[in-house]
């Protein structure tokens, strides 16, 4: 394996960086400048996320008799249009 130790791991770009560079320049440059601390907004809309946040449920599935419905139907449809 390689040792990392040596190296100078700041000189490095995340992959985080690379994204946000991909996006905006700009953004990039602020982020190294500034800092990447999360503004109000985005602790609001993180909160926001949190308490909307739901776990999902397993879906309503359909009898069998309602499936041969459906596709009895689509059969019916199918022939009425191939004969015009």
């Amino acid at each position: 394996m390689a040792d990392y130790s040596t190296r100078d791991l700041k000189s490095y770009r995340t992959v985080s960086d690379l994204r946000t560079q991909y996006v905006c320049e700009y953004r990039l440059f602020l982020k190294k400048q500034v800092g990447d601390s999360p503004t109000e907004a985005a602790a609001r809309g993180s909160q926001l996320h949190a308490d909307v946040e739901v776990t999902p449920t397993a879906g309503i599935r359909p009898s069998l008799p309602v499936l041969l419905f459906i596709l009895m139907l689509t059969l019916i449809a199918a022939i009425m249009w191939i004969l015009g």
